[in-house]
């Protein structure tokens, strides 16, 4: 068992960090009656939940009114004096900072306190008691609460709305096969056929095998060497020199399939002396079907590799931040302004088959604490629920905050929109309501009760079961404030 003594004033992110250093999992929080953190709602569901993190029992010691009902609420042991803490919890020391009130002298009390026991235990037994339960009245409230995260920050801001963030980068490297589908037209044989050389000379010639023929831009050479005649006259005729040669194209493909008199030039030095037509068309030029690495083929590899890659990124830097920390990537890690360095092992044009394309991938972003945003959200519900009227305040059920929706993300804030939804509740003198009932029949008594403000269900609980009415002795009644139901 742990004691733990608050002091006036003392601050409620004081208390938390002692909790955190205290060695047992009960612990007793002995507050001064006028240490205003246990007075406030906001305060007491962050205790709450710092309970339930480090899985403490807590109970709480404090002459305050306002202070017992608010742990009552939350579900912490509550008690009005250190002597019934320790009679209860069998605690058998105080810390010598704890003060209750004024000393007694020992002597001269003892006689005194014998006489009260006996009389209190007489009348406990002879007098009817009475248990009040009070549940105050609720209504749910839902709010949207705008929270900017901003590198700028270096603390949290609730009154603005404001919380601290930090900029996270993260690299990582990858490659990838891609295989090459899509398909075009290549040439496949080349376009073969006959021409007829002409000697335009006086002398004999060879034209030699590969001399270029030309149709238009669509080359042809021999494929033999042709022995040409000279040209002579006679009478009024002249004979010329000539011989039929088998031609190809020197390039596959149909451009080589050309028709009746398209090859008339012959190319190099014998292009004055020798004259060349095709009496046929040339034939035989096929294309056929090939594989390349297309633009689509690019792009989905790119594309495959990149989300990969981010993927990585983002596992890498989710497993580095702390576990109530949110990582949001800049707009810019969202596309491809993400890339450093992209490269193919071979050129894309010349890929028929397979490559494999290497990749760098830069993830810069904001992190921020859940914490923070919780903190924000709480203090922007308790501020709506005080604009509901004088009195009002939140029940000390947990809020229920959606996932922030994010509104605009520049890579140095962040602007959030959180929804919450809290149970307002108004407050309850149980204690001038229980004054009120004194002597009271029971069924009476619970229709004033209900009559009251604020109260939402009440129940009386009457001993010895023959009692009918709420005692008169308010020492005999007991009150209670249950929380709202969630």
């Amino acid at each position: 068992m742990s004691e733990l003594v608050v002091a006036d004033n003392e601050p409620i992110a004081s208390i938390l960090l002692k909790l955190e250093q205290l060695p047992d999992r009960d612990v007793a929080i002995l507050a001064a009656p006028k240490n205003g953190s246990l007075r406030n709602p906001v305060s007491m569901r962050l205790l709450q939940r710092k309970a339930e993190d480090l899985g403490l029992d807590i109970s709480v010691v404090s002459q305050d009114d306002m202070t017992r009902q608010l742990c009552a609420e939350i579900g912490f042991g509550c008690y009005p004096s250190l002597e019934s803490y320790q009679q209860e919890s069998g605690a058998g020391h105080s810390p010598r900072e704890w003060v209750l009130g004024g000393r007694l002298a020992w002597a001269s009390a003892v006689s005194g306190l014998c006489l009260l026991a006996l009389a209190s235990l007489i009348a406990y037994f002879v007098l009817p008691a009475a248990t009040i339960t009070l549940v105050p009245a609720s209504k749910t409230l839902s709010i949207d609460v705008p929270v900017v995260a901003d590198v700028s920050n270096s603390s949290v801001d609730p009154a603005a709305g404001r919380i601290p963030a930090r900029t996270v980068v993260q690299e990582v490297a990858g490659s990838t096969n891609v295989r090459a589908t899509g398909q075009r037209d290549v040439p496949d044989k080349p376009a073969t056929g006959v021409v007829v050389l002409t000697n335009l000379t006086d002398q004999p010639l060879t034209v030699p095998k590969s001399t270029i023929l030309l149709a238009g831009k669509v080359a042809f050479s021999t494929t033999q060497d042709a022995h040409l005649e000279p040209s002579i006259r006679i009478a009024d005729t002249s004979i010329s020199g000539s011989a039929t040669v088998p031609v190809q194209a020197v390039d596959p493909g149909e451009d080589g399939n050309v028709k009746v008199g398209a090859i008339t030039a012959v190319q190099g030095p014998l292009a004055s002396k020798v004259s060349v037509i095709n009496k046929a068309a040339t034939t035989g030029g096929t294309k056929k079907k090939a594989a390349f690495l297309s633009s689509d083929d690019q792009a989905k590899a790119k594309s495959a590799l990149l989300e990969d890659l981010r993927q990585r990124a983002l596992e890498q830097i989710k497993s580095q931040i702390a576990r109530n920390e949110t990582f949001l990537p800049s707009p810019a890690s969202m596309g491809e302004d993400a890339i450093q360095q992209l490269t193919f092992e071979e050129s894309p044009e010349q890929v028929t088959t397979q490559t494999r394309v290497n990749m760098r991938v830069l993830v810069r972003g904001l992190s921020f604490q859940g914490d923070d945003v919780n903190q924000v959200v709480a203090q922007a519900m308790d501020n709506a629920v005080q604009r509901q009227g004088a009195g009002a305040r939140l029940s000390n059920a947990a809020l229920a905050i959606e996932p922030p929706v994010v509104l605009a993300n520049d890579g140095v804030a962040i602007r959030l929109q959180v929804r919450t939804t809290g149970q307002m509740v108004s407050p309850v003198d149980a204690a001038a309501l229980a004054d009120r009932v004194r002597g009271m029949p029971l069924q009476e008594a619970l229709s004033e009760l209900l009559k009251a403000p604020g109260v939402g269900q009440a129940d009386v609980q009457l001993w010895p079961v023959w009692a009918s009415r709420v005692p008169s002795f308010s020492w005999r009644i007991h009150t209670r404030v249950a929380a709202p139901p969630a």
